[in-house]
């Protein structure tokens, strides 16, 4: 077992047991824990927060963010964003908003 940020990694075979069960390909739902990666979020759109069309790649942040993940806000040139729902930073997660950047909030922003 290869250890990561004391997170195993699983390194499975394209087919074989996993859990006395036949697999094809990795089964992720067999595994018992599954290593997660800190995500960077970042914010580069003009407007809600809510739209995928803001964020880079396309990926808005999960409504908890979890520990060792970040968020960027940095929108768009005289831009802003505007938190349109509620957003919780779970300890370890972290908030960054860029130097004169427009960030609006209407609903509730939870730092644990």
């Amino acid at each position: 077992m290869i250890f990561i940020h004391n997170a195993p990694v699983f390194k499975l075979p394209a087919t074989g047991i996993v859990n006395n069960k036949k697999t094809t390909g990795i089964n992720l739902a067999s595994m018992d824990r599954i290593l997660s990666l800190p995500v960077t979020y970042i914010f580069t759109g003009n407007g809600n927060w809510d739209d995928p069309n803001n964020w880079f790649n396309n990926v808005i942040p999960p409504s908890t963010l979890p520990g060792g993940s970040e968020i960027d806000i940095s929108p768009t040139p005289g831009g802003e964003c505007v938190l349109n729902v509620t957003q919780t930073i779970a300890p370890g997660g972290i908030f960054m908003i860029t130097t004169n950047a427009s960030f609006r909030i209407l609903t509730d922003l939870t730092l644990l």
